[in-house]
């Protein structure tokens, strides 16, 4: 059996201070691996009693090769296994490379007496003469698992040290003469005396080798397992992934909150300028009253007076509508023909229709201040457009509100009073 190459040996008691064992095991996690192979040239089993990358088949001589990517999975798996101290059996490969496989903890304790081993130079010794001998993975094992310390290992690795026969004599079936068969005898060998190929019989063959059993062999793992690093690798990722959910949450919070405060103040800032057009509007219907009371009480005011009046009221209901009708839209985005059915379109019915159009805008006085609007839809022409239900919260709609209250009670006074003074003073 052969050992790969440039593993070297490693001062185990570099690793630890001392001879306690007891801060080896503080440090340390053995693991106790049994291997069993199969033999591509003749289909018999092999074992692998050792850290090898290539071992010879019992039967038949021929090399088996077990690769370095089953090894580095194998002790990786192994490492994983033992942070959880679990007993494990498996398989990897397929068909003739499969390689099957047990892994269980070990405690570093003599397998003849069960006393702990203590460490030293290269090796786990026992008082009673028994050790396991180490040796450092070679480098391309270590770079890919980082944890791995140490291996069993030895000259002769176990499984190797069977007794076998050094000299059998055996006849040549042909000539009879006497065969010195060694163990470095081919299966089929040549007779020194005939020179007739002999086939060697299988007891002299398993008496020069001898069938080697399964032999367990250690590996020593120091630190977090690849497997655990993958493990919290992607917990990390996971919580990064899971934070950067959050944090896009809040983000996406924060500006929703930043929106509805941008339009919160632009509604605050159209509603103060719809309440200072609303207010104006108020005192230029007062003073058209007035004026229509001096036409009532103090005689008729010149014709072209009444019409620069008439004229200067309907600009400012147009200016007033707009101003006043602006916060609703910003409140509620509703664009376009929503805007002009909640105000503009009320407004010629309250101007030029006597009682009906008072009527009329005394109710759209009550459903402003109410601020609520059910789900409509508006034709126009072909064309229709469709509106969920409006709920005003911050009063938008008070200062329109006031502009149809006025239209309601004011405007029709002064019109009475223009068109009928008569009738006025005989009131009084």
């Amino acid at each position: 059996m052969k050992r790969s190459e440039d593993v070297g040996e490693f001062d185990f008691g570099n690793f630890s201070t001392g001879n306690d064992l007891n801060k080896v095991n503080e440090n340390m996690r053995w693991a106790e691996i049994s291997m069993m192979t199969t033999c591509p040239s003749c289909g018999q089993p092999v074992p692998l009693c050792g850290f090898s990358e290539l071992v010879t088949c019992s039967y038949c001589q021929s090399p088996v090769k077990i690769s370095g990517k089953k090894w580095k999975s194998i002790l990786d798996f192994a490492d994983y296994r033992m942070e959880k101290q679990e007993d494990f059996s498996g398989e990897i490969g397929y068909a003739a490379d499969l390689v099957k496989y047990t892994i269980k903890p070990w405690k570093a304790d003599c397998e003849h007496c069960h006393k702990p081993l203590a460490p030293g130079h290269s090796a786990l010794s026992c008082s009673c003469g028994n050790k396991v001998s180490l040796i450092k993975p070679p480098d391309w094992l270590t770079e890919k698992i980082g944890s791995l310390k140490f291996l069993s290992g030895s000259e002769e690795l176990p499984g190797d040290n069977l007794q076998s026969e050094s000299l059998v004599v055996m006849s040549c079936p042909s000539c009879g003469g006497s065969l010195n068969i060694g163990s470095e005898n081919e299966r089929v060998t040549n007779c020194s005396y005939c020179s007739v190929s002999v086939y060697i019989p299988d007891p002299i063959w398993l008496r020069l080798h001898p069938v080697k059993t399964v032999v367990p062999f250690y590996a020593g793992f120091s630190g977090k397992s690849n497997l655990q690093l993958k493990l919290e690798e992607k917990q990390v990722l996971k919580e990064t992934k899971a934070r950067l959910r959050e944090q896009k949450r809040l983000d996406k919070l924060e500006a929703l909150r930043q929106q509805q405060e941008r339009k919160l103040l632009e509604v605050k800032i159209t509603l103060s300028k719809a309440w200072r057009f609303a207010t104006g509007f108020m005192i230029l219907m007062l003073i058209a009253l007035m004026g229509a009371l001096v036409h009532v009480f103090a005689g008729p005011l010149p014709g072209f007076l009444i019409f620069s009046g008439a004229l200067t009221l309907l600009i400012s209901v147009i200016i007033t509508c707009y101003y006043t009708t602006k916060p609703i839209s910003v409140a509620t985005r509703n664009p376009g023909e929503w805007t002009l059915f909640v105000t503009w379109f009320w407004v010629p019915f309250a101007l030029l229709m006597p009682m009906a159009g008072q009527v009329m805008a005394l109710i759209r006085t009550l459903i402003l201040i109410r601020g609520k609007f059910a789900a409509s839809t508006i034709s126009s022409g072909n064309s229709s457009s469709s509106y969920t239900a409006v709920t005003l919260e911050n009063r938008e709609g008070w200062p329109a509100a006031v502009m149809f209250a006025l239209l309601t009670f004011i405007y029709p006074l002064c019109v009475w009073c223009i068109v009928d003074p008569a009738a006025i003073r005989n009131l009084f």
